[in-house]
């Protein structure tokens, strides 16, 4: 926890770490443990909660606050990785993680502000297998009233499709810290990139995402460039050793992965949960 309130991470050393170090932590913490959305199930016991591999694939993540994109549902405090086994570091495909409270200070002032001011609108559109697992309800009625709680969210049907809109501020306050930091899903959120970003084609975009300005309007290129350029500015690579594990504040510093030249994702089993007492997140703040 003294690392969590340092840098918003904690790196757990071989062999504290691991699947075992992973199970004690989560019972020492209380965890709450949340579904992981569009991930393989690791398949091994585990109290309290399934444990899930990371995403399987090649391009480049973005670093990102996990569920950030989702309304309504809560977000997780902790997420926690811990490595099955190590990837060849010419590979590349390492996680990656930004400190949020950092990258904040590296955006320009105007942009900074205008962030503040305005927030961040998120668009999707799920099918009816996705929005039922994100949501964890089977029918259409019980969404609308579940979703109608929410008034910064706008939504409408294409048949079984749920087109959403849902505005948020990508700022927030780390339970850790206390500080206000840069923690939030855009990057890993976009369409597509604007011109100006290096190896555009290695990072991860799907055509169902958007963002927007909370104002209306869109991005411009500029902008987006601005705030890719802050990430990578903050951006440090993790080359997991075998059960080492890594524990990070949520809320503080985002996480990602380096692309790679063969799909990945195996190699790391992930956790994301709530601290179950909100006495024990104003306690760090």
């Amino acid at each position: 926890m003294e690392s969590l309130q340092e840098r918003g991470w904690a790196l757990v050393p071989a062999p504290h770490g691991g699947i075992t170090g992973l199970r004690e932590i989560s019972e020492q913490l209380s965890l709450e443990a949340l579904p992981s959305i569009g991930r393989q199930v690791y398949q091994a016991p585990f109290p309290g909660g399934t444990l899930h591999h990371a995403p399987s694939g090649q391009k480049e993540v973005l670093g990102h606050s996990e569920r950030a994109y989702r309304p309504i549902l809560p977000m997780p405090d902790l997420c926690i990785f811990a490595a099955l086994r190590s990837i060849p570091v010419h590979l590349g495909g390492q996680l990656t993680l930004v400190d949020g409270e950092s990258m904040l200070w590296h955006l320009p002032s105007s942009l900074e502000m205008r962030l503040r001011r305005e927030g961040v609108v998120y668009e999707m559109e799920w099918g009816k297998e996705r929005w039922q697992s994100e949501f964890g309800l089977d029918h259409r009625d019980d969404l609308e009233m579940l979703l109608s709680t929410c008034p910064q969210l706008s939504y409408q049907w294409k048949g079984e499709i749920l087109s959403l809109l849902w505005r948020q501020s990508p700022l927030r306050r780390s339970w850790s810290s206390g500080r206000e930091a840069f923690a939030n899903g855009m990057l890993a959120h976009l369409a597509s990139l604007p011109a100006g970003v290096d190896n555009a084609g290695q990072i991860y975009c799907h055509a169902s995402n958007g963002i927007s300005w909370g104002g209306g309007g869109p991005f411009a290129d500029r902008e987006l460039v601005e705030i890719i350029k802050a990430h990578q500015r903050c951006m440090q690579i993790l080359t997991l050793a075998p059960e080492e594990m890594v524990v990070i504040d949520n809320t503080r510093v985002m996480h990602g992965r380096k692309a790679s030249a063969v799909a990945v994702g195996d190699e790391l089993v992930c956790r994301f949960g709530r601290l179950t007492k909100p006495a024990e997140r104003s306690r760090w703040c």
